[in-house]
């Protein structure tokens, strides 16, 4: 029976499960992974192409390509390909980001042929009607107009090109004039050169029985969708030097604010320890960040931190919204802390806690197998392997206060970080 009378053992030591995903390649060559879970009869079967925002030569066209490849094919049209979807209750995704354009479909093992064969067709021969182009860029501008007027939203987008430039991939930022300069042209050949066989991995979770490959096989292993890879790109890497924004809003109440640098990326060597670094100083409720900012001085009801690791580059940033009158002194505060992380050594209750939290966000970012498959496709777009999560465990278990300090002090530098202000300062 149960003592309630004394607390349970907290414990950050667990045994790591391997993912243990299954890779076969189709007659094409193109990639698949199994991760299996028996009995689990829901299906995920998600396409990720390297065909995200970083590739595109004109600003939109990504986005525009994976949402409208459901809105009609040379068969079918948008209502036809939505009414198939529902009447086999199949949940769709069709998720451009920076790196990958992933589409997903979630279906019951017994549904799968008339599903892939819907899905190949949208994959292969989407037919972009100019109507429903016309529709969707006028409910993106109508979006983005509206997302202008959130200091917020401007922050996240002008800081990106101030840390990596305007003329690097993850530097573009929108203005209305781009929402008219796109076409049906522009689609289809951005379509043409990525959506392809040569340029997606494939991952299968669920109940992933014998009778799946053949399927994919059928409608994915054929050579009438062959082309190149496009995974490498020549970029500009000479990066803007830091400096000190402000983008004036006369009627904020509050101002967002943004500071942060480049940092090294998810295979760096140092990336876990990073990691963790970040944790402490604003990665998670109990943070310094938040008991300062928050809690003790009230300037916020929120401020985090965060290490974004992108396939070409990566960044870390402080971000709040502000009351405008406390802006300077919050912000003297953000490098306050900053400088505390380089200069003084975390206390052993400090690390303790930030390893039981972390251990604990780890065990459930496996939780269930549509899960793991999130964590597999991180592995597959870095070209990482399931080492990758031994070692961060490993690394949370083992650091401590003088091992964070030390990549702290390299890499935390107050001097290097770009600030930006959007409201008043």
């Amino acid at each position: 029976m149960t003592n309630r009378s004394q607390k349970p053992l907290i414990s950050n030591q667990f045994e790591i499960i391997a993912l243990n995903s299954e890779k076969i390649k189709l007659s094409n060559g193109m990639p698949v992974y199994f991760l299996n879970e028996p009995d689990h009869d829901l299906i995920k079967i998600e396409f990720s192409f390297n065909a995200g925002t970083f590739y595109q030569n004109k600003k939109l066209t990504s986005v525009v390509t994976a949402n409208l490849l459901k809105e009609g094919t040379k068969r079918k049209t948008s209502k036809e390909i939505s009414e198939i979807f529902d009447y086999y209750g199949v949940y769709t995704s069709f998720d451009p980001q920076k790196d990958l354009a992933s589409i997903g479909v979630f279906v019951l093992e017994k549904h799968l042929e008339p599903v892939l064969s819907l899905l190949e067709e949208i994959l292969k021969e989407p037919s972009f009607p100019e109507s429903e182009l016309e529709i969707y860029l006028k409910n993106l501008i109508q979006q983005h107009i509206v997302s202008l007027e959130k200091v917020s939203n401007v922050a996240r987008m002008q800081f990106s090109k101030l840390l990596f430039g305007e003329n690097h991939p993850y530097g573009q930022t929108l203005i209305l004039s781009d929402f008219d300069n796109i076409y049906k042209d522009d689609i289809e050949q951005f379509h043409k050169k990525f959506y392809n066989a040569n340029n997606v991995f494939c991952i299968v979770a669920g109940s992933a029985s014998d009778r799946i490959a053949p399927i994919l096989e059928k409608h994915f292993g054929g050579n009438d969708w062959l082309g190149e890879n496009n995974f490498k790109k020549e970029i500009n890497s000479e990066f803007p030097i830091a400096d000190k924004h402000l983008f004036f809003k006369d009627n904020a109440v509050q101002s967002a604010v943004r500071v942060g640098k480049i940092f090294p990326g998810i295979n760096h060597p140092d990336y876990h320890k990073i990691m963790i670094a970040n944790v402490i100083l604003g990665g998670y409720f109990g943070s310094r960040l938040m008991k300062n900012i928050r809690q003790e001085k009230g300037y916020t009801y929120g401020i985090n931190s965060a290490i974004v690791s992108l396939v070409h580059g990566s960044y870390f940033f402080v971000t709040s919204q502000i009351g405008v009158e406390f802006v300077k002194n919050a912000i003297e505060e953000i490098y306050s802390e900053i400088s505390i992380l380089r200069t003084v050594s975390a206390d052993e209750e400090e690390i303790s806690v930030v390893k039981n939290y972390l251990s604990g966000a780890f065990l459930r970012s496996f939780d269930g197998v549509f899960a793991k498959s999130d964590r597999l496709k991180e592995l597959i777009a870095f070209n990482l392997d399931d080492s990758h999560f031994f070692n961060y465990i490993n690394t949370v278990n083992s650091i401590n206060a003088e091992e964070i300090m030390r990549v702290a002090d390299m890499y935390f530098n107050e001097k290097e970080m770009t600030e930006l202000v959007v409201g008043k300062l």
